[in-house]
């Protein structure tokens, strides 16, 4: 199992030989950049979509799948059109 670059680098301690042996992202080449140097996917941004996703929680517990899949398109759309905004209001 993959786990985040900085968790398993701060967490993982070296002598916790499944954690070095199983967990290490860098082991994963297809989560690389072409130039082997950066990260295609970032995994703290993930982290922290999913705990603001988890507020949700209440309303989706009892949805069905295809209104799930929709309420998380959905929700995921407006979340990176408010992050998107002040990115481009600043000219990034």
């Amino acid at each position: 199992m993959c786990v985040d670059v900085w968790h398993f680098q701060n967490k993982h301690k070296t002598m916790h030989t499944f954690c070095q042996e199983h967990c290490n992202p860098a082991d994963f080449l297809k989560l690389k950049s072409e130039d082997g140097k950066g990260w295609w996917f970032t995994t703290s941004i993930a982290e922290q979509v999913n705990l603001w996703l988890g507020g949700y929680h209440l309303i989706i517990c009892e949805m069905m799948q295809v209104k799930y899949n929709f309420f998380f398109d959905e929700m995921i759309w407006l979340c990176n059109l408010n992050t998107l905004e002040p990115l481009k209001a600043k000219g990034l």
